[in-house]
């Protein structure tokens, strides 16, 4: 999927890894969620606004 992205939310996990919750739009204005894990996100992080392309 191809997203814009809108909204980033930091969570730390039990044990004390950084995760990520991402709320994006689609190309039709639709909103999507998606979840970061700690070993994922150390390898693909956030650069910041923009759009992702996002597989999974």
């Amino acid at each position: 999927m191809v997203g814009n992205l809108v909204t980033i939310k930091y969570v730390t996990t039990v044990r004390h890894d950084m995760m990520n919750f991402g709320t994006f739009s689609d190309d039709e204005g639709n909103f999507f969620d998606t979840v970061h894990f700690a070993d994922s996100l150390n390898r693909y992080p956030f650069k910041g606004r923009g759009v992702y392309l996002i597989l999974g």
